[in-house]
């Protein structure tokens, strides 16, 4: 006896790798002038340099932090990987590349 319903659960659906993509693209247009840090949790943060309110929201796994320099913004990505991210912000006009810093972890895109 077979089971066709055996999935894996950090498998995404389609639908869920699709909504995360609108996401990305919704948060990309909010400041494209910004900086981008793709990190290796599925995790992509903008640093802005104006200065709005702080405020975390958990259920979306989006999170904003206000500093001197300017506010920080993260969403979680979780249901697509590192690559797909990557692509989708090349595909958005954006270039990036390796930290320059060794000891920093992500990948930096800027709008070109």
């Amino acid at each position: 006896m077979s089971s066709t319903t055996n999935q894996q659960p950090t498998n995404s659906t389609s639908s869920e790798r699709h909504q995360a993509i609108q996401r990305l693209e919704q948060f990309v247009q909010e400041d494209d002038s910004a900086k981008y840090v793709i990190y290796s949790e599925n995790v992509i943060c903008r640093n802005s340099t104006f200065n709005a309110g702080s405020k975390v929201e958990a259920e979306t796994g989006e999170k904003e932090v206000t500093g001197k320099t300017g506010k920080l913004s993260c969403v979680n990505l979780k249901e697509l990987d590192k690559t797909e991210i990557f692509s989708k912000m090349q595909k958005l006009g954006f270039f990036c590349v390796l930290a320059e810093d060794p000891k920093k972890d992500g990948i930096e895109c800027r709008k070109i």
